[in-house]
């Protein structure tokens, strides 16, 4: 086979230092993957393990691969859904935006005209909380009406007009486990839970605060919200802000938060059981967040530089290799990176190829590296090129200090690191 090697000396690199956004790696659904609706108001999980989504043109059922929907022509009362909740007795509590209450139950949709618990429950604004207590104990509530549904019996709690500071002063008093109960007081809403108040949402323009108390710490949380704050859920030991400008993850302190979506309106933010997060969005249907220790970092790159080909880690940098003959390093400590940008070498290459993609990168040590791209085998050491012409990279592996496995698009060898000859031809194929 005839190589050819040309060796360079260079005093630096073409170079120049960028900026990336770093982002958790989410999994997004929306119409195109079966979602019944882009607008998404919330999710539940039931007793089975399905999750299931209200949107703005039916209900979805999700059960990990596919989506099932249900519209007006399977019973729902309206194909607007505006809030779900699953209980423990393998019901799936539906309100539509024409205020009806409904419910998912053995394949079938449960409404007044068939179910004679629901006949018993009226309600004149649309429900807006649903809760089961620990003592199996269904509510529902809006600001003005709470029914407590315990053995297929509804009963009214309370409506039109019980104050936040009676049901402070006596009902907590008298009853220390009363469940969640959602409230109006002037312009805003709270929600009782774990015997202590949660500020729910506020009238648009209102400058009061959030107030969550954690009682386990015995200490409160006070946010300013702004006019984008949409609502409040809330999650263990923590709790989440959704607004028109994503979701602020706040965990016991007010003054430490992340952020979740920045560029997504969020109404509602739920965590299922195996712990992924799913945010609905106003329009871009639901985002499923697996893990944390997942991230995405975007460069600030040109379109035709976007597809990472070769990723690997070197001196405390993350290295990916691009088209066109560059090289994206990212110090993820100091949250800059370097853009570097290697010749071509179309006069040289057995295959000069104007994309010259990096298709392998191989860390030797701190100081030298070895690069495989479409038209040359590179090493670099202290800045210190040199170049072996070979047919385009495909792999690369370490046997030894001085000695390198290449696999091309033609053969196989084993080089020298030291001067980048060729010692064997191992396979002689692609």
């Amino acid at each position: 086979m005839n190589k050819k090697y040309v060796y360079l000396t260079i005093s630096a690199l073409l170079a120049y230092t960028f900026s990336f956004t770093q982002e958790y790696s989410y999994k997004h659904y929306d119409n195109d993957n079966g979602l019944a609706g882009n607008t998404v108001y919330s999710v539940t999980q039931d007793t089975k393990g399905y999750l299931w989504f209200a949107t703005d043109n039916g209900l979805s059922r999700f059960d990990g691969e596919k989506f099932t929907n249900f519209t007006t022509k399977d019973g729902l009362p309206d194909n607007e859904v505006v809030l779900v909740y699953a209980d423990s007795y393998g019901r799936v509590w539906i309100i539509t935006f024409n205020k009806k209450i409904c419910y998912f139950k053995d394949g079938e949709i449960k409404t007044k005209e068939n179910d004679s618990l629901l006949k018993q429950i009226n309600f004149k604004e649309i429900v807006t909380r649903i809760y089961e207590s620990p003592s199996k104990k269904i509510y529902l509530a809006n600001a003005d009406q709470y029914i407590e549904i315990y053995k297929n019996n509804p009963k009214i709690i309370y409506q039109n007009g019980i104050s936040v500071n009676r049901i402070i002063k006596e009902g907590i008093k008298k009853n220390p486990r009363l469940p969640e109960v959602f409230l109006k007081f002037n312009d805003s809403f709270f929600i009782y839970r774990n015997d202590s108040w949660c500020f729910a949402s506020y009238k648009k323009n209102s400058k009061k605060e959030l107030y969550f108390k954690q009682d386990s710490l015995d200490r409160s949380i006070f946010i300013n919200p702004s006019n984008n704050f949409i609502s409040l859920s809330v999650s263990f030991a923590d709790f989440f802000v959704n607004t028109y400008n994503g979701v602020q993850r706040y965990e016991n302190d007010e003054s430490k938060f992340e952020i979740f979506l920045p560029k997504e309106r969020v109404p509602y933010t739920f965590r299922d059981k195996e712990n992924n997060f799913w945010f609905c969005t106003l329009g871009h249907g639901v985002f499923k967040l697996k893990s944390k220790e997942i991230k995405l970092y975007s460069f600030d790159i040109s379109s035709n530089n976007s597809e990472v080909f070769a990723v690997n880690y070197s001196n405390k940098k993350i290295l990916a290799g691009v088209s066109f003959g560059k090289l994206y390093s990212v110090d993820i400590e100091k949250k800059i990176g370097n853009k570097i940008s290697f010749s071509n070498k179309t006069d040289e290459s057995l295959n000069a190829m104007t994309v010259n993609r990096l298709t392998s990168i191989l860390p030797l040590n701190k100081d030298l590296l070895i690069y495989g791209f479409d038209s040359y085998l590179l090493k670099l050491e202290k800045n210190n090129q040199k170049f072996a012409f070979l047919k385009p990279i495909k792999s690369l592996s370490k046997i030894n200090d001085k000695t390198i496995l290449v696999g091309t698009s033609n053969y196989a060898v084993t080089m020298n690191v030291d001067d980048l000859k060729i010692i064997d031809t191992i396979y002689n194929q692609r």
